[in-house]
Protein backbone atom coordinates (compact mmCIF):
# COMPACT_ATOMS: atom_id res chain seq x y z
CA UNK A 1 0.00 0.00 0.00
CA UNK A 2 1.09 3.41 -0.87
CA UNK A 3 0.51 6.23 1.80
CA UNK A 4 1.29 10.18 0.85
CA UNK A 5 1.67 12.53 3.57
CA UNK A 6 2.94 15.42 1.62
CA UNK A 7 3.29 17.29 -1.82
CA UNK A 8 0.65 15.45 -4.02
CA UNK A 9 -3.23 14.52 -2.88
CA UNK A 10 -6.21 13.60 -4.58
CA UNK A 11 -8.37 16.56 -6.07
CA UNK A 12 -4.89 18.90 -5.06
CA UNK A 13 -4.08 21.94 -7.14
CA UNK A 14 0.29 21.89 -7.32
CA UNK A 15 1.32 25.04 -7.51
CA UNK A 16 2.92 25.35 -11.32
CA UNK A 17 7.32 26.18 -11.48
CA UNK A 18 8.18 29.18 -13.36
CA UNK A 19 8.22 27.33 -16.31
CA UNK A 20 4.75 26.76 -16.51
CA UNK A 21 4.74 22.74 -15.63
CA UNK A 22 4.56 21.11 -12.18
CA UNK A 23 7.81 20.29 -10.01
CA UNK A 24 6.32 18.47 -7.07
CA UNK A 25 8.04 16.74 -4.60
CA UNK A 26 6.54 14.37 -2.36
CA UNK A 27 6.94 11.74 0.28
CA UNK A 28 5.04 9.38 2.21
CA UNK A 29 5.59 5.26 3.22
CA UNK A 30 5.18 1.90 0.98
CA UNK A 31 5.83 -1.34 2.69
CA UNK A 32 8.01 -2.23 -0.49
CA UNK A 33 10.91 -1.26 -1.48
CA UNK A 34 12.11 -0.29 -4.45
CA UNK A 35 11.74 2.33 -7.67
CA UNK A 36 8.76 4.14 -7.97
CA UNK A 37 6.95 4.96 -11.39
CA UNK A 38 4.09 7.67 -12.61
CA UNK A 39 2.31 7.86 -15.80
CA UNK A 40 0.26 11.27 -15.71
CA UNK A 41 -3.26 10.39 -17.45
CA UNK A 42 -5.71 12.59 -18.67
CA UNK A 43 -9.52 11.13 -19.90
CA UNK A 44 -8.43 7.61 -19.67
CA UNK A 45 -5.05 8.06 -22.32
CA UNK A 46 -1.47 8.90 -21.13
CA UNK A 47 -0.45 12.44 -21.38
CA UNK A 48 2.42 13.05 -23.94
CA UNK A 49 5.76 12.63 -22.23
CA UNK A 50 3.84 11.61 -19.51
CA UNK A 51 3.75 7.81 -20.08
CA UNK A 52 5.52 5.57 -17.19
CA UNK A 53 8.80 6.68 -16.55
CA UNK A 54 10.84 6.35 -13.15
CA UNK A 55 10.09 9.66 -10.98
CA UNK A 56 11.71 8.25 -7.51
CA UNK A 57 12.31 5.18 -4.81
CA UNK A 58 10.94 3.36 -1.77
CA UNK A 59 14.10 2.95 0.13
CA UNK A 60 13.46 1.45 3.85
CA UNK A 61 10.10 2.10 3.63
CA UNK A 62 10.15 5.98 3.40
CA UNK A 63 8.51 6.98 -0.70
CA UNK A 64 10.48 10.00 -2.22
CA UNK A 65 9.31 11.19 -5.66
CA UNK A 66 9.29 14.09 -7.59
CA UNK A 67 6.48 15.13 -10.50
CA UNK A 68 7.98 17.37 -12.99
CA UNK A 69 6.86 18.41 -16.59
CA UNK A 70 3.09 18.43 -16.18
CA UNK A 71 1.58 21.26 -17.85
CA UNK A 72 -0.65 23.50 -15.94
CA UNK A 73 -4.84 22.55 -16.81
CA UNK A 74 -6.17 19.17 -15.47
CA UNK A 75 -8.06 16.98 -14.06
CA UNK A 76 -5.28 14.62 -13.98
CA UNK A 77 -5.20 11.19 -13.00
CA UNK A 78 -1.75 10.47 -11.52
CA UNK A 79 -1.05 6.54 -11.44
CA UNK A 80 1.77 5.45 -9.05
CA UNK A 81 3.17 1.99 -9.10
CA UNK A 82 6.42 0.61 -6.89
CA UNK A 83 8.78 -2.11 -8.06
CA UNK A 84 11.60 -3.12 -10.32
CA UNK A 85 9.47 -2.54 -13.17
CA UNK A 86 6.06 -1.55 -14.24
CA UNK A 87 5.04 -4.82 -15.29
CA UNK A 88 6.29 -6.08 -11.94
CA UNK A 89 5.22 -4.04 -9.35
CA UNK A 90 3.88 -5.26 -6.60
CA UNK A 91 1.41 -1.93 -5.22
CA UNK A 92 -0.03 0.55 -6.92
CA UNK A 93 -1.80 3.69 -6.24
CA UNK A 94 -4.10 6.77 -8.32
CA UNK A 95 -4.57 10.03 -7.43
CA UNK A 96 -7.66 11.68 -9.02
CA UNK A 97 -8.95 15.01 -9.48
CA UNK A 98 -4.97 16.58 -9.81
CA UNK A 99 -4.31 20.13 -11.74
CA UNK A 100 -1.34 22.01 -11.99
CA UNK A 101 -2.06 25.95 -11.60
CA UNK A 102 -1.57 28.63 -8.48
CA UNK A 103 -2.20 28.19 -5.43
CA UNK A 104 -3.17 30.70 -2.83
CA UNK A 105 -2.80 31.64 0.76
CA UNK A 106 -6.19 33.15 2.47
CA UNK A 107 -5.39 34.21 5.50
CA UNK A 108 -6.68 36.92 8.52
CA UNK A 109 -9.63 36.94 10.26
CA UNK A 110 -13.31 36.45 10.42
CA UNK A 111 -14.19 38.71 7.29
CA UNK A 112 -11.63 36.31 5.22
CA UNK A 113 -13.04 33.13 7.42
CA UNK A 114 -16.33 34.23 5.94
CA UNK A 115 -19.13 36.20 7.93
CA UNK A 116 -21.27 37.25 5.19
CA UNK A 117 -24.70 35.31 4.60
CA UNK A 118 -24.79 31.78 3.22
CA UNK A 119 -27.46 32.78 0.75
CA UNK A 120 -24.99 34.94 -1.39
CA UNK A 121 -22.78 31.50 -1.91
CA UNK A 122 -21.43 30.56 -5.15
CA UNK A 123 -21.76 27.65 -7.00
CA UNK A 124 -18.21 26.06 -7.18
CA UNK A 125 -16.35 24.82 -10.39
CA UNK A 126 -14.22 22.21 -11.09
CA UNK A 127 -11.39 24.16 -12.27
CA UNK A 128 -10.89 26.29 -8.35
CA UNK A 129 -10.44 23.92 -6.14
CA UNK A 130 -9.53 24.24 -1.86
CA UNK A 131 -7.33 22.34 0.96
CA UNK A 132 -9.82 22.70 3.62
CA UNK A 133 -9.50 22.76 7.25
CA UNK A 134 -9.32 19.16 7.79
CA UNK A 135 -6.90 18.43 5.24
CA UNK A 136 -9.01 17.66 2.57
CA UNK A 137 -8.65 18.95 -0.96
CA UNK A 138 -12.29 19.43 -2.71
CA UNK A 139 -14.19 22.13 -5.00
CA UNK A 140 -14.08 25.37 -3.45
CA UNK A 141 -17.54 26.38 -2.26
CA UNK A 142 -18.51 28.54 0.77
CA UNK A 143 -17.58 28.06 3.58
CA UNK A 144 -14.46 27.89 2.69
CA UNK A 145 -12.94 27.87 6.57
CA UNK A 146 -14.59 24.64 8.16
CA UNK A 147 -13.11 25.55 11.72
CA UNK A 148 -15.50 23.15 13.25
CA UNK A 149 -13.54 20.31 12.03
CA UNK A 150 -10.17 22.16 11.60
CA UNK A 151 -6.77 19.80 11.96
CA UNK A 152 -4.96 22.70 13.66
CA UNK A 153 -5.68 22.43 17.30
CA UNK A 154 -5.50 26.51 17.24
CA UNK A 155 -8.67 26.61 15.05
CA UNK A 156 -10.24 24.56 17.89
CA UNK A 157 -11.95 22.10 15.88
CA UNK A 158 -13.28 18.46 16.06
CA UNK A 159 -13.04 15.72 13.99
CA UNK A 160 -16.58 15.43 14.56
CA UNK A 161 -17.69 18.82 14.99
CA UNK A 162 -21.25 20.11 13.51
CA UNK A 163 -21.24 23.29 10.85
CA UNK A 164 -22.81 25.88 12.70
CA UNK A 165 -24.68 26.96 9.99
CA UNK A 166 -26.09 30.62 8.61
CA UNK A 167 -23.14 32.37 8.07
CA UNK A 168 -19.52 31.82 6.18
CA UNK A 169 -19.18 34.04 2.71
CA UNK A 170 -16.12 35.37 2.41
CA UNK A 171 -13.79 36.74 -0.86
CA UNK A 172 -12.35 33.05 -0.85
CA UNK A 173 -14.39 31.68 -3.60
CA UNK A 174 -15.08 34.55 -5.83
CA UNK A 175 -10.93 35.54 -5.36
CA UNK A 176 -10.52 32.14 -7.24
CA UNK A 177 -13.03 32.16 -9.90
CA UNK A 178 -11.75 35.37 -11.29
CA UNK A 179 -8.54 34.54 -10.80
CA UNK A 180 -9.52 31.76 -13.53
CA UNK A 181 -11.39 33.91 -15.62
CA UNK A 182 -8.23 35.64 -16.02
CA UNK A 183 -5.51 33.36 -16.54
CA UNK A 184 -7.35 30.09 -17.73
CA UNK A 185 -5.55 28.95 -15.18
CA UNK A 186 -6.94 26.30 -12.06
CA UNK A 187 -6.83 27.53 -8.89
CA UNK A 188 -6.18 26.17 -5.24
CA UNK A 189 -6.65 28.16 -1.80
CA UNK A 190 -5.06 27.60 1.36
CA UNK A 191 -7.95 27.97 4.17
CA UNK A 192 -6.15 29.82 6.69
CA UNK A 193 -7.78 32.38 8.70
CA UNK A 194 -9.33 32.78 11.84
CA UNK A 195 -11.78 35.12 13.31
CA UNK A 196 -11.20 37.29 15.98
CA UNK A 197 -7.36 37.24 15.41
CA UNK A 198 -5.17 39.95 16.36
CA UNK A 199 -1.78 40.77 14.62
CA UNK A 200 0.02 39.14 18.17
CA UNK A 201 -1.74 35.69 17.42
CA UNK A 202 -0.55 36.15 13.64
CA UNK A 203 3.32 36.85 14.84
CA UNK A 204 5.58 34.58 12.84
CA UNK A 205 7.31 33.61 15.77
CA UNK A 206 5.53 31.67 17.49
CA UNK A 207 5.61 29.47 14.03
CA UNK A 208 7.65 26.69 16.28
CA UNK A 209 4.05 25.91 17.89
CA UNK A 210 3.10 24.69 15.12
CA UNK A 211 -0.59 23.82 14.51
CA UNK A 212 -1.00 25.78 18.35
CA UNK A 213 -0.60 28.99 16.74
CA UNK A 214 -2.09 30.67 13.21
CA UNK A 215 1.17 31.10 11.70
CA UNK A 216 3.02 27.51 12.36
CA UNK A 217 -0.92 26.18 11.12
CA UNK A 218 -0.48 28.02 8.15
CA UNK A 219 3.01 27.23 7.34
CA UNK A 220 2.45 23.84 8.03
CA UNK A 221 -0.34 23.81 5.05
CA UNK A 222 1.55 25.56 3.22
CA UNK A 223 4.53 22.79 3.72
CA UNK A 224 2.47 19.19 3.30
CA UNK A 225 1.04 20.80 -0.36
CA UNK A 226 4.86 21.31 -2.01
CA UNK A 227 5.91 24.66 -0.08
CA UNK A 228 5.27 26.82 -2.43
CA UNK A 229 2.13 29.10 -3.37
CA UNK A 230 1.45 32.09 -6.05
CA UNK A 231 0.94 34.64 -3.21
CA UNK A 232 -1.02 35.81 -0.06
CA UNK A 233 -4.45 37.08 0.39
CA UNK A 234 -5.02 38.85 3.32
CA UNK A 235 -7.73 40.60 5.50
CA UNK A 236 -7.25 41.63 8.37
CA UNK A 237 -7.27 44.80 11.40
CA UNK A 238 -10.35 44.79 12.95
CA UNK A 239 -8.95 43.17 16.41
CA UNK A 240 -5.88 45.25 16.29
CA UNK A 241 -8.16 48.64 15.86
CA UNK A 242 -7.36 49.26 19.69
CA UNK A 243 -4.32 52.42 20.46
CA UNK A 244 -1.94 49.82 21.16
CA UNK A 245 -2.55 47.24 18.31
CA UNK A 246 -2.68 50.39 15.68
CA UNK A 247 0.15 51.73 17.17
CA UNK A 248 2.20 48.45 16.33
CA UNK A 249 -0.16 47.57 13.08
CA UNK A 250 2.55 48.70 10.90
CA UNK A 251 5.60 46.67 11.69
CA UNK A 252 3.55 43.78 12.42
CA UNK A 253 2.67 43.94 8.87
CA UNK A 254 5.91 43.98 7.31
CA UNK A 255 7.29 41.01 9.80
CA UNK A 256 4.47 38.76 8.71
CA UNK A 257 4.90 39.64 4.62
CA UNK A 258 8.68 39.07 5.63
CA UNK A 259 8.03 35.94 7.41
CA UNK A 260 5.50 34.89 4.07
CA UNK A 261 7.99 35.50 1.80
CA UNK A 262 10.96 33.84 3.62
CA UNK A 263 8.97 30.30 4.59
CA UNK A 264 7.37 30.30 0.93
CA UNK A 265 10.99 30.60 -0.66
CA UNK A 266 10.42 33.89 -2.76
CA UNK A 267 11.74 37.11 -2.34
CA UNK A 268 8.96 38.87 -4.27
CA UNK A 269 6.04 36.76 -3.23
CA UNK A 270 2.90 38.80 -3.74
CA UNK A 271 0.82 40.27 -1.28
CA UNK A 272 -2.56 41.78 -1.32
CA UNK A 273 -4.36 43.05 1.30
CA UNK A 274 -8.06 44.64 2.47
CA UNK A 275 -8.18 47.54 3.88
CA UNK A 276 -10.65 47.50 6.76
CA UNK A 277 -14.34 48.16 5.67
CA UNK A 278 -16.92 50.00 8.30
CA UNK A 279 -17.79 49.11 11.57
CA UNK A 280 -21.59 50.12 12.85
CA UNK A 281 -21.19 49.59 16.64
CA UNK A 282 -20.04 51.92 19.76
CA UNK A 283 -16.72 50.47 21.88
CA UNK A 284 -14.01 51.31 19.28
CA UNK A 285 -12.49 54.03 18.57
CA UNK A 286 -12.21 56.29 15.57
CA UNK A 287 -8.88 57.31 15.63
CA UNK A 288 -7.27 53.48 15.91
CA UNK A 289 -10.33 52.27 13.50
CA UNK A 290 -8.47 54.97 11.04
CA UNK A 291 -5.19 54.31 11.82
CA UNK A 292 -5.21 50.68 10.64
CA UNK A 293 -6.81 52.05 7.54
CA UNK A 294 -3.97 54.70 7.04
CA UNK A 295 -1.21 51.67 7.95
CA UNK A 296 -2.63 50.02 5.31
CA UNK A 297 -3.20 51.93 2.52
CA UNK A 298 0.56 52.58 3.04
CA UNK A 299 1.67 49.37 3.37
CA UNK A 300 2.78 49.14 -1.02
CA UNK A 301 4.65 52.05 -0.86
CA UNK A 302 6.64 50.50 1.72
CA UNK A 303 7.10 47.02 0.99
CA UNK A 304 6.95 45.98 -2.80
CA UNK A 305 4.75 43.63 -4.32
CA UNK A 306 2.19 44.54 -2.09
CA UNK A 307 -1.36 46.24 -2.87
CA UNK A 308 -4.28 47.58 -0.61
CA UNK A 309 -8.01 46.75 -1.85
CA UNK A 310 -10.33 49.42 -0.20
CA UNK A 311 -13.42 48.32 0.61
CA UNK A 312 -15.40 51.60 2.34
CA UNK A 313 -18.09 51.00 -0.18
CA UNK A 314 -19.10 47.46 0.82
CA UNK A 315 -22.93 46.80 2.72
CA UNK A 316 -22.58 44.59 5.60
CA UNK A 317 -24.35 41.76 6.60
CA UNK A 318 -24.08 42.82 11.16
CA UNK A 319 -22.15 45.53 12.61
CA UNK A 320 -18.20 44.34 10.89
CA UNK A 321 -18.94 41.48 8.55
CA UNK A 322 -19.23 42.13 4.76
CA UNK A 323 -21.92 40.63 3.26
CA UNK A 324 -22.46 37.45 1.25
CA UNK A 325 -22.98 39.65 -1.68
CA UNK A 326 -20.60 42.68 -0.98
CA UNK A 327 -17.84 39.65 -0.35
CA UNK A 328 -18.26 38.81 -4.14
CA UNK A 329 -17.59 41.74 -5.17
CA UNK A 330 -14.47 41.97 -2.80
CA UNK A 331 -13.19 38.64 -4.42
CA UNK A 332 -12.85 40.14 -8.07
CA UNK A 333 -11.40 43.07 -6.53
CA UNK A 334 -8.84 41.40 -4.63
CA UNK A 335 -8.58 39.06 -7.92
CA UNK A 336 -7.98 42.30 -10.16
CA UNK A 337 -5.52 43.97 -7.72
CA UNK A 338 -3.54 40.69 -7.86
CA UNK A 339 -3.43 40.22 -11.16
CA UNK A 340 -1.90 43.58 -11.70
CA UNK A 341 0.64 42.88 -9.64
CA UNK A 342 1.69 39.57 -10.78
CA UNK A 343 1.07 41.08 -14.58
CA UNK A 344 2.20 44.71 -14.59
CA UNK A 345 1.72 44.69 -18.10
CA UNK A 346 -1.79 43.27 -18.09
CA UNK A 347 -4.66 45.27 -19.30
CA UNK A 348 -5.82 45.61 -15.50
CA UNK A 349 -5.31 48.38 -12.95
CA UNK A 350 -4.34 48.38 -9.34
CA UNK A 351 -6.65 49.71 -6.83
CA UNK A 352 -6.74 53.52 -6.89
CA UNK A 353 -4.55 55.51 -4.60
CA UNK A 354 -4.06 58.92 -3.44
CA UNK A 355 -1.40 60.92 -5.07
CA UNK A 356 -1.47 64.02 -3.85
CA UNK A 357 -3.59 66.85 -1.32
CA UNK A 358 -3.01 70.31 -2.25
CA UNK A 359 -4.40 73.86 -2.23
CA UNK A 360 -5.53 75.73 -5.67
CA UNK A 361 -6.30 79.49 -5.68
CA UNK A 362 -8.34 80.01 -8.29
CA UNK A 363 -8.55 82.84 -10.90
CA UNK A 364 -11.21 84.83 -9.74
CA UNK A 365 -12.33 83.19 -6.22
CA UNK A 366 -11.33 84.96 -2.90
CA UNK A 367 -10.92 81.36 -1.57
CA UNK A 368 -9.73 78.32 -1.66
CA UNK A 369 -9.71 74.73 -3.50
CA UNK A 370 -8.15 71.56 -2.29
CA UNK A 371 -7.92 69.31 -5.12
CA UNK A 372 -7.15 65.86 -4.56
CA UNK A 373 -5.28 63.68 -7.30
CA UNK A 374 -5.38 59.92 -7.71
CA UNK A 375 -3.24 57.53 -9.53
CA UNK A 376 -5.30 54.01 -11.30
CA UNK A 377 -8.42 55.65 -12.32
CA UNK A 378 -10.42 53.64 -14.29
CA UNK A 379 -12.52 55.78 -17.27
CA UNK A 380 -13.12 58.80 -14.49
CA UNK A 381 -14.34 59.36 -10.90
CA UNK A 382 -17.81 59.18 -10.22
CA UNK A 383 -20.34 59.16 -7.80
CA UNK A 384 -24.05 58.71 -7.10
CA UNK A 385 -25.96 61.66 -5.98
CA UNK A 386 -23.92 64.06 -4.35
CA UNK A 387 -20.32 63.02 -3.69
CA UNK A 388 -19.69 62.25 -0.40
CA UNK A 389 -16.69 61.31 2.24
CA UNK A 390 -14.38 64.09 2.76
CA UNK A 391 -13.58 65.71 6.06
CA UNK A 392 -11.17 68.75 7.26
CA UNK A 393 -9.60 68.07 10.91
CA UNK A 394 -7.72 70.88 13.04
CA UNK A 395 -6.12 68.90 15.79
CA UNK A 396 -8.70 66.28 17.15
CA UNK A 397 -11.73 67.73 15.87
CA UNK A 398 -13.17 67.89 12.35
CA UNK A 399 -13.89 71.59 11.01
CA UNK A 400 -16.78 72.82 8.69
CA UNK A 401 -15.29 74.56 5.33
CA UNK A 402 -16.41 72.30 2.40
CA UNK A 403 -19.57 73.40 0.95
CA UNK A 404 -19.15 71.40 -2.67
CA UNK A 405 -17.70 68.73 -4.00
CA UNK A 406 -17.09 68.10 -7.90
CA UNK A 407 -15.40 65.00 -9.27
CA UNK A 408 -13.01 66.12 -12.21
CA UNK A 409 -11.16 63.03 -14.41
CA UNK A 410 -8.61 61.59 -11.82
CA UNK A 411 -9.25 64.51 -9.23
CA UNK A 412 -11.54 65.56 -6.48
CA UNK A 413 -12.06 69.07 -6.41
CA UNK A 414 -13.67 70.42 -2.22
CA UNK A 415 -14.80 74.14 -2.96
CA UNK A 416 -14.19 75.79 0.10
CA UNK A 417 -14.96 78.85 1.98
CA UNK A 418 -11.21 79.42 3.75
CA UNK A 419 -8.37 81.20 2.27
CA UNK A 420 -4.75 79.61 1.75
CA UNK A 421 -3.52 80.85 4.85
CA UNK A 422 -6.00 78.41 6.54
CA UNK A 423 -4.81 74.94 5.94
CA UNK A 424 -1.12 74.59 7.48
CA UNK A 425 -2.72 73.10 10.01
CA UNK A 426 -5.41 71.38 8.74
CA UNK A 427 -5.30 67.94 7.62
CA UNK A 428 -8.00 65.82 5.29
CA UNK A 429 -9.26 62.40 5.46
CA UNK A 430 -11.48 60.67 3.29
CA UNK A 431 -13.77 57.67 4.92
CA UNK A 432 -13.54 59.80 8.28
CA UNK A 433 -14.66 57.81 11.16
CA UNK A 434 -15.82 54.02 11.62
CA UNK A 435 -19.05 54.04 9.54
CA UNK A 436 -18.59 56.55 7.03
CA UNK A 437 -20.81 57.46 3.76
CA UNK A 438 -18.15 57.70 0.73
CA UNK A 439 -19.64 57.05 -2.43
CA UNK A 440 -16.83 57.97 -4.88
CA UNK A 441 -16.01 55.46 -7.36
CA UNK A 442 -13.93 55.20 -10.94
CA UNK A 443 -15.81 54.43 -13.57
CA UNK A 444 -15.27 50.51 -13.31
CA UNK A 445 -17.08 50.35 -9.88
CA UNK A 446 -13.92 50.65 -7.58
CA UNK A 447 -14.12 52.81 -4.44
CA UNK A 448 -11.47 55.58 -3.43
CA UNK A 449 -9.38 54.25 -0.56
CA UNK A 450 -9.99 55.69 3.43
CA UNK A 451 -6.70 58.09 3.86
CA UNK A 452 -5.81 60.23 6.39
CA UNK A 453 -4.76 62.14 8.33
CA UNK A 454 -3.30 63.74 4.48
CA UNK A 455 -1.17 66.80 5.13
CA UNK A 456 -2.44 69.36 2.42
CA UNK A 457 0.13 71.01 -0.07
CA UNK A 458 0.36 74.22 -1.66
CA UNK A 459 -1.16 76.53 -2.69
CA UNK A 460 -0.66 77.19 -6.21
CA UNK A 461 -3.06 78.66 -9.25
CA UNK A 462 -4.64 76.84 -11.81
CA UNK A 463 -7.83 77.42 -14.10
CA UNK A 464 -10.52 79.22 -12.87
CA UNK A 465 -13.08 76.09 -11.61
CA UNK A 466 -15.14 74.74 -13.97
Amino acid sequence: MIEIVEGLFEGQVLQRASRGVSDARFCGQCAVNGPLWARVDRKGRALRGQGWRRIGRVTKGLLRGRLAGVPTGGPYAIRLCVGPSVQASKVSHVLREVWVGDVWILAGQSNMQGGGARDAALPGISPVRAFFMDDRWALARDPLHNLWNAVAPVHGGKPDGEDPGVKGVGPGVSFGQAMYAYTGMPQGLLVCAQGGASMVQWDPRHKDLGGYSLYGATARRVRVNGGRVAGVVWYQGESDSMPHGAAEYLPRMQDLVRAFRRDCRDKRLPFVLVQLSRYAGENLTPDSWNAVQEHQRRLPSIISRVSTVPAIDLTLDDLVHVSGRSQQVLGVRLAEAMYALVHSKGALQPPIALKRVRVDLLKGEQTATITVEFDHVVGKLEAAGRPMGFTLRQGDAPVRGIFDIRLAGTTVQLKTLRTALDFPDKVLHYGYGMDPACNITDSAGRPLPVFGPARIMGPRPVLPFP
